[in-house]
């Protein structure tokens, strides 16, 4: 008889552990759900507000293109109203055109062509026999080393 009331009693004590188990790990379930729908929740906020970003600035950089454009156009009507209507004569102090941005990019494109030379990051020999930069003999003015082979002098 003992041994029945111990087992229903092991029995009940189990499957109340059981239920208290249960319902602590579906709680950590709901939280861990629910911290991912708030993670993914902020990524698609996060692309939304990359995309908003990236279309303003593609805006922008079309509008201060336009901006560009009608200063030009405005600048270059005064300059033709300037020398058609004034009896002074076309030289170096009247207002000049400014060209379009085609005929500004072609001729940037023209000096380059031309043959720029980048700037040399060394000094260049002016001989083959000439000793380089990082030859042991080669210093300032052509000063020789101090007879003394230690590099680092000595303090007496």
């Amino acid at each position: 008889m003992e041994l029945l009331l111990s087992s229903i009693l092991s029995l009940a004590v189990g499957i109340i552990i059981g239920i208290v188990g249960t319902r602590l790990l579906s709680a950590n379930g709901k939280k861990t759900a629910k911290m991912e729908k708030h993670l993914t929740d902020t990524e698609n906020k996060m692309n939304s507000y990359k995309q908003e970003v990236s279309q303003h600035f593609e805006k922008t950089a079309m509008l201060i293109d336009e901006l560009n454009e009608s200063y030009r156009n405005v600048h270059n009507h005064l300059a033709d109203a300037a020398h058609s209507l004034s009896d002074v004569p076309y030289n170096s102090t009247s207002i000049k055109t400014i060209p379009a941005k085609e005929q500004i990019e072609a001729i940037s494109e023209q000096k380059i062509t031309k043959g720029t030379i980048a700037p040399l990051d060394y000094a260049p020999k002016t001989s083959p026999l000439e000793p380089g930069m990082l030859d042991e003999s080669f210093g300032i003015n052509g000063d020789k080393k101090p007879a003394n082979d230690d590099p680092i002098p000595r303090v007496i």
